[in-house]
């Protein structure tokens, strides 16, 4: 695929459904002479002819652009990327809701929540994924024991996706003001720099949670000695019927040891 430089394939078990006829339907005008249908056939609108098979369309479509997205070239995935989010910042309600100040973190997540709308949670990771080496990117894969010191990938999305949109705003709000004009190159420019400063913005926070959590693990620790007992989880009635049991089992010592104590001064008076 595209990490090894080489294009990629799509192996489908199926022809049928990349054919228009078996879509929308055969022609009605005579352009079928071995096997004519009339146009209040089923097969004329194929699978527009009920609700049922409009859906089934949608499903089918969806697919379509699935593998469209799949094959296309890195180049055009990154214009593909480039435009789906500069569309989302300077739409409704992105376009009100956002501004450059805005902190990145909250930028990307409002981001990747309104592009995943679109274009889906799994097209958004292909298109950041590409931007890391495979050394890298064996960062983020699961393993068994988790590393709780490293971001998960929805961190790096939403930190170079916040990048990405902080950028495009302030190019929105300066062409806006007849400053600049948005072209090609300057969205090319916001994505560059969005990306360096989203990742960079991610790595210096990391490094300042990293320092502080020697002194977090610490106030966790004490949080040990304030757990609640098993008392804390039974019913109002259990918790009378523990209570009565302890102070029975706490009677019993107390009369073993007066009896002790009696017997003791018994010997001493012999």
């Amino acid at each position: 695929g595209h990490v090894a430089n080489v294009g990629r394939v799509v192996v489908d078990s199926t022809w049928h459904h990349w054919f228009d006829v078996n879509l929308t339907g055969r022609p009605t005008d005579g352009g079928d002479q071995v096997d004519p249908v009339l146009a209040t056939d089923p097969k004329a609108q194929g699978f527009l002819f009920n609700a049922t098979g409009q859906a089934s369309f949608a499903k089918i479509q969806n697919y379509f652009r699935n593998v469209a997205l799949w094959i296309a070239s890195p180049n055009k995935q990154h214009c593909m990327f480039t435009h789906a989010t500069w569309n989302a910042v300077i739409r409704y309600p992105l376009n009100e809701q956002l501004s450059p100040a805005t902190p990145i973190w909250e930028l990307g997540a409002t981001a990747r929540d309104a592009i995943g709308r679109r274009a889906g949670q799994c097209v958004i990771w292909e298109w950041v994924w590409h931007f890391f080496p495979i050394e890298v990117a064996e960062i983020f894969k699961p393993r068994p024991d988790p590393c709780l010191t490293c971001p998960p990938f929805e961190s790096v999305e939403i930190f170079i996706l916040g990048g990405i949109v902080r950028e495009m705003l302030t190019l929105a709000y300066a062409a806006r003001d007849g400053k600049v004009r948005v072209d090609e190159k300057a969205l090319a420019q916001s994505m560059a720099k969005g990306i360096s400063q989203g990742l960079n913005e991610l790595l210096a926070m990391q490094q300042r949670s990293l320092e502080q959590a020697p002194a977090h693990l610490k106030k966790l620790s004490q949080v040990l000695k304030l757990l609640p007992t098993a008392e804390a989880f039974m019913p109002e009635d259990g918790k009378a019927e523990s209570k009565s049991a302890r102070k029975v089992a706490s009677k019993k010592p107390a009369g073993k040891k007066a009896k002790t104590a009696k017997a003791a001064t018994g010997r001493k008076k012999r």
